[in-house]
């Protein structure tokens, strides 16, 4: 018999999505009353008595009370139940959610992801009967792409929430335990091409009146869909000539019969000069690298700030930094933005 997954910590989810931490400005909140039902085991299935609860919301803590039966627990050092790790209890309260949606004619053709904000302790995605994936990460979103799961009219969306996982070890502290979904629900579109991962990290010159920006983006695309000469603009807003652009290169290298007899010579000067005479001109290297495929990677820029305001707890100056995407005709694509403080920590 095989292992459950919520007791396989070699399984910390299923076609979870990178985590990104930028707002989307197509977007529907899926929160408010969903259908429920808490059964007594995690693989039991649900019958056909609904009842309803609201999202975001614990099934152990309504209101000040506990309509479904399950009682928040408190521990210290102890382990709420007697199993040891990976193994959890036989009889694990595990809640089942259920509503419809229909999406908006304008997101046709678009790639569409649903967002969990947060869920205790392990958490499985259903569309319209089939399986999604999985996420056991109790305090953080979990995200999932649901493209080739949806239809143009209505769609049914199933969560399954398990109380108690392997995850439920390590997430173990001085804490009550509840059951629930802990934070909201949405979803949200995208182009076919689309800013998968995002990371900006901002720093501040010793003489505290220059900031740095360094920003590394990874953009990926659905349907394989090519996403060469696409690029990424940044800039942060209000502040003159703070701003930098940096192009996606998906370069693929020729076979050799396709080379050309300049590309071919580069090729052999490159061969010659790395394990024969250890020494390569610079404008040949420049040559072989353009006939070669591009590592894939993310994109980087790095922007330098004049006269900022640093951040600090008592001062917390904030800019308004802004992304977009833009397709190879010039159409901007995507826009999303973050508030970032610059700031340097030195002991």
């Amino acid at each position: 018999m095989p292992t459950p997954i919520w007791s396989s910590p070699e399984t910390t989810s299923v076609n979870r999505l990178p985590m990104l931490n930028i707002a989307h400005l197509m977007s529907i909140s899926l929160d408010g009353d969903w259908n429920f039902q808490l059964l007594d085991r995690a693989d039991q299935e649900p019958s056909k008595r609904w009842q309803s609860i609201t999202v975001p919301g614990l099934w152990t803590m309504v209101n000040g009370e506990q309509p479904f039966g399950d009682k928040p627990i408190y521990t210290n050092t102890q382990m709420p139940f007697d199993q040891l790790p990976p193994s959890v209890p036989r009889d694990n309260p595990t809640g089942v959610y259920e509503r419809e949606f229909t999406l908006p004619a304008s997101w046709k053709n678009k790639r569409v992801v649903l967002s969990i904000g947060g869920f205790e302790s392990l958490a499985i995605l259903t569309i319209n009967g089939k399986e999604v994936g999985v996420a056991k990460d109790s305090r953080l979103a979990s995200e999932f792409d649901i493209t080739d799961f949806i239809t143009n009219g209505s769609n049914k969306v199933q969560i399954r929430v398990i109380k108690w996982s392997d995850s439920t070890f390590i997430e173990d502290q001085d804490q009550w335990w509840h059951g629930g979904i802990t934070r909201s629900i949405k979803l949200f579109a995208t182009e076919n091409v689309f800013i998968e991962r995002l990371y900006a990290s901002a720093g501040l010159e010793r003489n505290n009146s220059v900031g740095t920006l360094n920003i590394r983006a990874h953009i990926n695309s659905i349907n394989e869909e090519q996403i060469d000469g696409f690029r990424l603009k940044v800039k942060v807003n209000g502040v003159k000539g703070a701003e930098a652009t940096a192009t996606v290169i998906n370069r693929k290298a020729p076979n050799w019969t396709q080379k050309s007899a300049t590309e071919k010579q580069a090729g052999d000067d490159f061969f010659h000069a790395t394990y024969w005479d250890g020494n390569m001109p610079k404008e040949k290297y420049q040559a072989y690298l353009a006939t070669e495929p591009v590592i894939p990677g993310p994109l980087e820029l790095n922007i330098r700030v004049g006269n900022v305001l640093p951040w600090s707890a008592e001062s917390p100056s904030l800019y308004d930094v802004e992304y977009q995407l833009i397709d190879p005709s010039g159409q901007v694509i995507e826009v999303t933005s973050q508030k970032i403080g610059f700031r340097s920590v030195e002991i």
